[in-house]
């Protein structure tokens, strides 16, 4: 069985412990692993792409890898401009698409199309929405490209830790956490924009008797219905930030970093698929425990939990 990562190694490897000692820690379930793992250990399913859906990925790897590091390099200098940031959003974008939840959830409309004779005539007998395409893990470039279009007008910061703030970033497996301000535990209101005009039709196939004909309509747009905030922690002292109004871009600008550090560390906890990644143990504990305090007191002062509350 091959291993295929949905989030890219080389990615992973900016929040090893060392060069020395390539390893991160882990939490999965609340639990804090005493062994470390290489970054080819986390973040990937068995048997999770096809032949030709790994090929296109290696591709694309390749050149965002290249992309993060200029990234890296420029940020470090104050030199970045919207050309860099532009590209890596793309590698942003390619993160969100190869996600595990939008690979099961935003998923082009399916229709399958039963027919049969009647006095010689066929008939619609039963139209069905398929819960998506005909494999479980199939992938689209498709993804990637809606969510860079929605980017393109969102608002966006850096932030770079200088050596004196405390604490770092940790990542995950699902290391784009998007979520509503005004209450980050309230599932997102996404909307999912469908083109009709570029429907494709596959079939028939005969089976028992039965006429199957597989109509497939493409996803073209992904848009928030309500204002969204992202965060992609991009090593464990600089971490992206998008805004999809100014208005909450102004209200970040005014918060404390040490307290922001704290509050997107618990979101990267609270959005993770299955486990969250540090170079650092002690620094898993606290995120727990921070999550938990941030539940409690939200709950102890009947608080909805917004991301202004999160990080004052």
């Amino acid at each position: 069985m091959a291993r295929h990562h949905y989030v890219s190694k080389f990615y992973y490897k900016n929040f090893v412990y060392s060069t020395e000692d390539p390893l991160v820690y882990i939490m999965k379930e609340g639990k804090i692993s005493n062994r470390r793992r290489s970054s080819s250990q986390i973040g990937y399913e068995e048997d999770y792409n096809t032949p030709d859906q790994e090929q296109t990925q290696s591709q694309l790897e390749t050149r965002y890898a290249k992309i993060l590091r200029e990234l890296i390099e420029a940020v470090d200098h104050g030199e970045y401009n919207a050309s860099i940031v532009d590209k890596f959003i793309k590698f942003v974008s390619f993160m969100l698409g190869n996600n595990i939840f939008v690979r099961e959830n935003l998923i082009p409309k399916v229709y399958t199309i039963n027919k049969i004779k009647q006095n010689g005539v066929d008939v619609d007998t039963k139209i069905e929405e398929d819960s998506g395409y005909s494999g479980k893990f199939d992938w689209s470039i498709n993804f990637s490209s809606c969510f860079y279009r929605e980017f393109q007008n969102w608002m966006w910061e850096f932030i770079r830790l200088d050596p004196s703030c405390r604490g770092h970033f940790i990542t995950s497996d699902n290391p784009v956490s998007i979520f509503n301000p005004e209450n980050v535990f309230t599932p997102l209101d996404v909307k999912l924009k469908y083109d009709e005009s570029k429907t494709e039709v596959a079939g028939p196939n005969i089976s028992n008797g039965r006429m199957n004909i597989i109509v497939t309509v493409p996803l073209v747009n992904i848009s928030f219905r309500q204002d969204v905030v992202m965060a992609f922690p991009v090593t464990p002292r600089l971490c992206l930030i998008g805004f999809s109004c100014p208005e909450r871009r102004n209200k970040f600008k005014r918060q404390s970093k040490n307290m922001f550090i704290e509050f997107i560390n618990v979101m990267t906890l609270y959005q993770c698929n299955k486990a969250v990644y540090s170079h650092s143990k002690e620094l898993l504990f606290h995120t727990k425990v921070g999550l938990l305090d941030f539940q409690n007191y939200c709950a102890e002062n009947n608080l909805v939990p917004s991301f202004e509350v999160g990080i004052q």
